[in-house]
């Protein structure tokens, strides 16, 4: 962390500088000699605010746990996996957790046929202040030290003006994301000779977000009790739902055979990818109840709401031919058929080879 000046040495550069440039001194020196009687105290009248050390908690405390099963015969093997992540964020109302399950099993039925699934969960929630981490280091590397954080009576002091990076990281709400997301694998592999393999694979993936920041506004008081600023003016929650999904399907049909010094494996083979998303999102402010957090509770008269989707798919026929002379000679032979959604009716899909020829690949298209 960069060295801040406490609140004396502060105004006495800002005197310095104001001098400089031929200005009247902004501090006066009864002010300046209060300071020095103070000494390196604080007080209501003359605040001597560390807003590093008011605002940061330290270190952030870190755990993590895992239980892992593996178990396994001849026909199937299995590795379970469950996890526990936390870490206290260096703020009030800072932190990030993370739930995991992982689930991998082969099957092996016979010589010729084998299945396997891959399963994974994972729970990642992060916690921080509304206000923003980038605005709480912002105003803590940047209020004077004789701004005050805190009266003597307990309430917010006035920060600068109503700004206080204490203050709101403690009671000015909390930022909450909350991004679940589980993805499956799974094959079919059947092998009805040594030199003859088809695979089939399905591997979808859906993941939600779920958002909310609920700023609730902080009052900053002077030290005798009168009010000041309100940081911000109403309490407001924005709430961000999307839900995603993501597809990949793929089937191939490989042959590899040696026949004396002449390798040759050929692959055929057929693929579809898709994804969707849809989202909204809601505002709405002046919480008369700031601990009912839904968007129904705030008042109507500024309410937001937005909402949208998209969505695309590609779908490929693919081809591949390798022939091999004495370990020697190779020739590589490739062909694909591709749609996509991005492109207009009539023009999506199109035919596409490649071949190696003297070392160097040669592409062309239709």
């Amino acid at each position: 962390m960069p060295k801040i000046v406490n609140a004396l040495d502060h105004m006495l550069l800002t005197n310095e500088a104001y001098t400089n440039v031929g200005a009247s001194p902004l501090y006066p020196e009864d002010i300046i000699a209060a300071y020095r009687s103070q000494g390196n105290g604080s007080s209501d009248e003359y605040p001597n605010t560390n807003w590093q050390k008011e605002s940061l908690q330290g270190n952030g405390f870190q755990q993590s746990h895992f239980v892992t099963v593996n178990a396994g015969t001849n026909k199937v093997k299995m590795l379970t996996s469950v996890g526990y992540f936390d870490q206290k964020g260096l703020t009030l109302n800072s932190s990030f957790k993370r739930y995991t399950i992982r689930n991998n099993v082969d099957v092996k039925f016979s010589d010729k046929l084998a299945v396997k699934f891959d399963f994974q969960y994972v729970n990642p929630i992060v916690t921080s202040p509304a206000a923003s981490i980038e605005e709480l280091f912002q105003w803590m590397s940047s209020i004077p030290a004789n701004q005050s954080f805190r009266n003597s009576n307990g309430s917010w002091g006035l920060g600068w003006n109503g700004n206080n990076p204490v203050s709101a990281a403690a009671d000015g709400g909390v930022a909450t994301n909350k991004s679940p997301f589980g993805s499956i694998n799974a094959s079919l592999i059947y092998r009805p000779k040594e030199w003859l393999t088809a695979e089939v694979n399905y591997a979808p993936k859906y993941a939600t977000q779920v958002n909310k920041n609920f700023r609730k506004a902080v009052q900053s008081y002077f030290p005798d009790g009168t009010p000041s600023f309100s940081v911000p003016v109403r309490t407001a929650l924005t709430q961000y739902n999307s839900q995603e999904l993501f597809n990949n399907m793929r089937a191939t049909l490989t042959l590899n055979r040696d026949f004396g010094p002449h390798q040759f494996k050929a692959l055929i083979g057929g693929s579809r990818e898709d994804y969707k998303i849809d989202y909204t999102q809601g505002f709405r402010d002046t919480y008369v109840l700031p601990d009912y957090e839904v968007l129904n509770a705030g008042s109507a008269l500024n309410q937001s709401a937005t909402g949208s989707a998209s969505e695309w798919a590609l779908q490929s026929l693919f081809s591949r031919i390798n022939y091999v002379f004495k370990d020697r000679y190779l020739l590589e032979l490739n062909a694909r058929y591709d749609g996509s959604s991005r492109f207009a009716k009539g023009n999506r899909y199109g035919f596409f080879r490649r071949h190696l020829q003297d070392g160097v690949f040669l592409r062309s298209s239709s």
